[in-house]
């Protein structure tokens, strides 16, 4: 695996994290 794809694989999952975190704050505030 290169240096490159597993930066990109790395940057995919921290985006996902950060996707559901945000959704989940999201929904905290409108309850």
């Amino acid at each position: 695996m290169s240096l490159k794809h597993q930066l990109n694989d790395a940057h995919t999952r921290l985006a996902q994290i950060t996707l559901s975190r945000i959704e989940e704050a999201t929904c905290d505030e409108d309850t």
